[in-house]
C-alpha cells in the first residue's frame, strides 16, 4: 500500500534528522524483487540503480520544498514506468479474470488477515533494521510532538488551535522523546485502537480515508510556480487491503466479516510484538500471496496504471492528458485504485451521478479538498455544477478511453461505461454567440485598442491588439493565430495571405508515411482538422491598420513567430494568453459565458453569410466547421468543399474576403503595435 506523506505527494518524505527530502517507496516483496533498472537523476553524475529490493530510497539532496517537488516529478514517473514494465513482464494475477465476488470465502479472509498480522510484525522488524522507517501513525505523532515542543500548538478550541481533546492526549507524552520511543508509543496507540474496535464493534476507524494525494504541474503563472491539477484521498486500510487482493466488496456485512478477521490478526500481531519485548522468540511469517494468485494469468493494471498506458499509446497533448488524469483520480477517490477487470458498471454509474453534483468552478482552497468534500461544498453553497456535456465528455469519456484500450489489450468482456452517458438536451449545451455590434464597439473602446494602449504582461504586447483583429477579419481560431510562424505568411500575385497548416506540410519531399508517423514536439503546430489547412488572404482592414508594417518589423528583428512573446505550454501557444483574454473580456466587454474569443470567428462567419459568399468558399476560408452546417441547396454546389482549404485560387478568395465588413466599426491605427 502507498505510503501516505505529509507533503501531499506519494512517496515524498522529509527526514527529520537531516531535513532532506527522500523518495521512499515500499513494494510487495515479490514485485520489488523483480523491479530492476536505472533512474536518471539530474542532480547526480550517475543514475540510481534499482537492484530488486522491496524498498526504494532515493535522496533528493535538498531540503527546499519546491525543488524537492520538481525532483520528485523527475523520478516518480521513471519508477512508475519501470514497475509497469515489470508487471506486464511477470504476467501473474492478483485478481480473478471474471467479475468480483459479492462475498469472500473463509480461506480468502484468512489470507488477507494473515497479511495484516505479517505487516504488524514486519513493521516491528523495521524498527531494528531501519531506524528511519516509521508507520504513518508514528510519523504523524512525531510531527505533532515536534510542533508541541516548539510551542506552535495550543489547546483551547479557538479557531486556529488543535482540538482540546487531542491536545490533552499529546500532553501525556514527555518532551524530548527519541524516535524509538515515539515508534513504541505509536504501536501502543494502534494496538489500543484495534482492541477498542474489537470491544465496541466499530469498524469505521479501520476504513477511515488517509492521506490527500495531489497531482502538481509546473505553471510559471501560478504564485508558487506550481499548480494543482487534481487531488484524491487515499482510501482507508480495509479498502486498500481488499483492492490489493483484487476485491471490491460493497456489501456491508461482508466488509465487517473481513474487518473482524483483519482486526483479530492485527491484535495477534501486536501480542507477538509484546512477546518479543518480554524476551520470547516470535518469528515474522512469510506474507501470504493474494488469494487465488495463479502463475498462468496476467496482473492486470489498475485504472491509474491504465492512464499511463493510454498516454503512451495515444500520445495526447498536455491538456488532454491532464484532464484525463484529473477525472481518473476523482474516480479513484471514490472507489480506490481498482484493477480494470473488477471495475463494474455500478462503480462508473455512481461516479457519473456524483460528477453531476460537482462544481464547475471553486476557490483554490476548495479545489485541494477530496472529491466528496468538494461535492458537499457545492451542495451547501449551491455552486454552479458541471454540465452534462462535461460529465459525458470528460468524466465518462476519460474512463471510456482507458477501458476501451483495456478491452483490447487484456481481453475483457466489454467496456462497463458503455451506455451510461447522460442524455443531452438543448438546455445542457452552452451556445457560443457572435459578438453583437454593441459588443464589438466595446471591444474597440477597451484599453488595448485606444491610443495610447494599455496592455498588461499577460496580453503579450502586440498579440493583445492583433489576435482579436485577425480572428475578426479571417475567422481563424485563437491557437491557429498564436502558433503561426512568419514563414507561413506568404504572398502570391501581390496578395498577402495566412497559410494555416500543420508542420508536416513543410517537408514536401519527405515520404508521406514518414511525415504522418512523426511525433510532434511541444513547439510544433497543430490544426483542428484536415480542412483547417487553408489559405486566407489578409483583409484590407488589417492592412489599413498597419499589419504589413508589423509583419516587416518582426522579420527585420529576426523573429520566427508572428507573436514571439507567446511561449508554448504543453503544446499550446495560447493557453496562458487565453486566460488573460478571458479576464480582459469579463472586465471591459462582457462577462456573459455565451461570449468568448471564439465569438470573433462566429462574427466573421455571420458577416460572410450577410455578404452571400457561397458555402464552399466559406468553408475554404474558415475550414470545415459545424457553424457552417446548412442545406447545400442554399449555396452553389462545388467540389472545393471536399478538398483542402487551399484548393481555391487565392485571387478568388481575396475578392470574396473583401466583401466582409462591419458597418460603422472602425479600429484605430496604433503606432506602438507596428514595431
Amino acid at each position: 500500500m502507498a505510503r501516505p506523506t505529509s507533503s501531499g505527494l506519494p512517496y515524498l518524505t522529509k527526514r527529520s534528522d537531516s531535513g532532506k527530502y527522500v523518495y521512499w517507496r515500499t513494494m510487495p516483496s515479490k514485485l520489488g524483487a523483480a523491479v530492476k533498472g536505472e533512474v536518471g537523476l539530474s542532480w547526480a553524475v550517475t543514475p540510481h540503480a534499482l537492484m530488486g529490493k522491496s524498498v526504494i530510497k532515493i535522496s533528493l539532496k535538498t531540503g527546499d520544498d519546491a525543488l524537492a517537488r520538481r525532483r520528485w516529478g523527475e523520478i516518480h514517473f521513471q519508477i512508475e514506468a519501470l514497475i509497469e514494465e515489470t508487471v506486464c513482464a511477470v504476467k501473474k494475477t492478483v485478481a480473478p479474470a471474471g467479475p468480483p465476488p459479492s462475498s469472500l470465502s473463509s480461506p480468502d479472509r484468512a489470507a488477507i488477515a494473515a497479511q495484516a498480522r505479517h505487516d504488524v510484525l514486519a513493521n516491528h522488524d523495521a524498527d531494528w533494521t531501519d531506524p528511519d522507517d516509521m508507520t504513518p501513525l508514528a510519523r504523524g505523532l512525531e510531527q505533532a510532538l515536534r510542533l508541541r515542543d516548539a510551542g506552535a500548538l495550543k489547546g483551547g478550541g479557538d479557531g486556529g488551535a488543535l482540538d482540546e481533546v487531542f491536545f490533552r492526549h499529546l500532553a501525556q507524552f514527555p518532551a524530548g522523546m527519541t524516535r524509538g520511543q515515539i515508534r513504541e508509543a505509536a504501536r501502543l496507540m494502534e494496538a489500543e485502537g484495534v482492541a477498542d474496535m474489537l470491544r465496541s464493534g466499530r469498524t469505521w476507524p479501520l476504513d477511515a480515508p488517509t492521506a490527500l494525494v495531489e497531482e502538481v504541474v509546473v505553471d510559471a503563472n501560478a504564485p508558487t510556480g506550481e499548480r494543482v491539477v487534481g487531488s484524491a484521498q487515499s482510501p482507508g486500510e480495509l479498502t486498500q487491503r481488499l483492492a490489493e487482493n483484487g476485491f471490491a466488496l460493497e456489501d456491508e456485512l461482508e466488509r465487517r466479516k473481513v474487518a473482524h478477521a483483519v482486526l483479530m490478526a492485527k491484535a495477534a500481531g501486536f501480542q507477538g510484538v509484546q512477546a518479543r519485548i518480554e524476551g520470547r522468540m516470535v518469528e515474522t511469517p512469510s506474507r501470504p500471496a493474494a488469494p487465488g494468485a495463479s502463475e498462468s494469468k496476467e496482473i492486470l493494471p489498475t485504472i491509474l496504471e491504465m492512464h499511463d498506458i493510454w498516454a503512451r499509446r495515444t500520445r495526447p497533448d498536455g491538456k488532454t492528458k491532464d484532464d484525463n488524469k484529473l477525472y481518473v483520480e476523482r474516480f479513484v477517490s471514490m472507489h480506490g485504485d481498482l484493477r480494470v477487470n473488477i471495475i463494474e458498471r455500478k462503480h462508473i454509474r455512481e461516479f457519473r451521478d456524483e460528477l453531476e453534483k460537482f462544481p464547475s468552478a471553486m476557490p483554490a482552497h476548495i479545489a485541494r479538498k477530496p472529491f466528496r468534500e468538494i461535492v458537499a461544498w457545492a451542495e451547501k453553497t449551491n455552486a454552479p455544477r458541471l454540465s452534462r456535456v462535461t460529465v459525458n465528455a470528460k468524466g465518462l469519456g476519460s474512463l471510456s478511453a482507458l477501458m476501451s484500450i483495456a478491452v483490447t489489450e487484456y481481453d475483457l468482456s466489454g467496456d462497463p461505461s458503455v451506455g451510461l452517458r447522460l442524455p443531452i438536451e438543448d438546455c445542457d449545451v452552452l451556445e457560443r454567440h457572435p459578438f453583437t455590434p454593441p459588443l464589438l464597439y466595446k471591444v474597440r473602446a477597451s484599453p488595448v485598442f485606444q491610443n495610447p494602449p494599455k496592455v498588461s504582461k499577460g496580453g503579450c504586447g502586440a498579440a493583445a491588439f492583433w489576435m482579436p483583429l485577425i480572428s475578426l477579419y479571417s475567422g481563424a481560431r485563437v491557437e491557429e493565430i498564436g502558433q503561426i510562424p512568419l514563414s507561413d505568411i506568404l504572398e502570391e500575385a501581390g496578395i498577402t495571405y495566412f497559410w494555416f497548416r500543420e508542420d508536416e506540410d513543410d517537408d514536401a519531399d519527405q515520404p508521406r508515411r514518414q511525415r504522418r508517423g512523426r511525433r510532434k514536439s511541444q513547439e510544433e503546430k497543430s490544426i483542428k482538422s484536415k480542412a483547417g489547412r487553408r489559405r486566407v488572404p489578409v483583409h484590407p482592414a488589417l492592412i489599413e491598420l498597419g499589419f504589413l508594417e508589423y509583419l516587416a518589423a518582426r522579420r527585420a528583428a529576426g523573429d520566427k513567430m508572428l507573436f514571439p512573446q507567446l511561449e508554448p505550454y504543453r503544446g499550446r501557444y495560447t493557453k496562458n494568453w487565453s486566460r488573460w483574454w478571458g479576464r480582459y473580456q469579463d472586465r471591459h466587454i462582457t462577462d456573459d459565458e455565451a461570449f468568448v474569443f471564439h465569438s470573433f470567428r462566429h462574427s466573421f462567419i455571420g458577416r460572410m453569410r450577410a455578404a452571400e459568399i457561397p458555402l464552399e468558399y466559406m468553408k475554404g476560408i474558415v475550414g470545415h466547421a459545424r457553424e457552417l452546417d446548412e442545406p447545400r441547396e442554399k449555396h452553389i454546389a462545388s467540389d472545393v468543399t471536399e478538398g483542402y482549404g487551399d484548393a481555391s485560387p487565392i485571387r478568388i478568395l481575396n475578392i470574396l474576403i473583401q466583401k466582409v465588413d462591419y458597418p460603422g466599426l472602425k479600429f484605430e491605427r496604433i503606432e506602438a503595435f507596428l514595431k
